[in-house]
């Protein structure tokens, strides 16, 4: 009896090692399997390299030649991307508040995609892109964001009501009193320009109302100006305007985009009169010498101080950039 129990033991003895072992190889053959998770680290990465000059305002075409190449290679979906901005000389707030938007277009839109900035460490773009304000929206947790003084840095908002960008323009606003010698009743233009800039996006920008109808604000202060952006990636001041096919096979788009800051209630979708004339309002800041410098990029079109340029690769969305000069007379605003 003994015997057989002791081997009974035995036999149950090594079942169960014969059952850790296969455990264990199963633990182990699991560990080894390839993570199927984005991205796969040992897949072929893509670069593409910044110009010299990455500023959209000096370099419109080669910067929106790189976004275009970003668009076709992030819509795909398939590989890591590095945008390399080591050869980088000069970098401008208003095209890394564009590169933001169209981060937030892809993710809005479940696009899979990696994106990684290569830049010179301790460099003066390096410093830039930390003052900027583009790394809160990037990351949860940002250590490395660097302050500075003479910078608003990038602000967004939803406009879901009139009250945030009025909220936003006020804040912007003692920022400006603070940097410049200049009263609130000397800036009231400027805080009109910021609301009706900021509810562009709510406005017209967008063609349904829950659709990510975001935009962006920032403000550089120099010993010359203050500069501002306002950014919406909406489908653009060409595409909003209301339709005249007839006409529009005849006058190219930079023409309806000059006709839409020139003119009064210009094919005002709504038909109400206040509509429409908002980007008109702020036009005429630069007829009566209230602002010094204006532009507006959208779609194929660009204003830039009076010129108009057609634009080879298509800006997505529409950016307003205007600045004050620092050093002019008080009185001579128009209000």
């Amino acid at each position: 009896m003994g015997h057989t129990k002791n081997k009974k033991v035995r036999k149950n003895s090594n079942r169960y090692l014969k059952k850790m072992k296969r455990l264990k190889y199963e633990r182990k053959k699991g560990k080894t399997k390839k993570p199927k998770t984005f991205p796969i680290v040992h897949k072929p990465q893509e670069r593409i390299i910044a110009p010299e000059v990455f500023d959209l305002s000096e370099n419109s075409e080669e910067v929106l030649l790189f976004f275009a190449d970003l668009e076709s290679r992030a819509s795909k979906g398939k590989y890591p991307i590095f945008l390399n901005l080591k050869s980088v000389k000069k970098i401008s707030r208003e095209t890394i508040i564009y590169l933001l938007s169209r981060m937030t277009y892809y993710r809005s839109r479940n696009v899979k995609y990696h994106l990684a900035l290569e830049v010179e460490k301790n460099s003066s773009i390096e410093d830039i892109i930390k003052k900027s304000g583009l790394l809160k929206f990037l990351k949860k947790h940002v250590e490395e964001h660097t302050y500075d003084e003479d910078i608003y840095s990038i602000i967004s908002g939803s406009n879901k009501d009139d009250y945030e960008s009025e909220l936003v323009s006020n804040k912007v606003m003692e920022f400006c009193y603070e940097k410049s010698n200049f009263t609130r009743q000397n800036l009231l233009f400027n805080y009109s320009m910021l609301v009706e800039g900021t509810k562009n996006a709510h406005e017209h920008a967008y063609k349904i109302k829950d659709e990510d109808n975001t935009w962006w604000l920032a403000v550089v202060n120099s010993e010359k100006s203050l500069k501002f952006i306002v950014m919406d990636n909406g489908r653009g001041i060409v595409k909003t305007v209301r339709k005249n096919f007839l006409l529009d096979m005849l006058i190219p788009n930079y023409e309806i985009l000059n006709d839409a800051l020139t003119t009064e209630n210009y094919r005002s979708k709504t038909g109400i009169a206040s509509r429409g004339n908002g980007l008109k309002s702020i036009y005429d800041q630069l007829g009566n010498h209230n602002i010094s410098t204006l532009k507006v990029m959208t779609n194929d079109a660009y204003f830039k101080d009076e010129s108009l340029i057609k634009l080879k690769s298509e800006f997505k969305g529409t950016m307003i950039i205007w600045e004050i000069d620092k050093n002019k007379n008080a009185n001579d605003f128009i209000n």
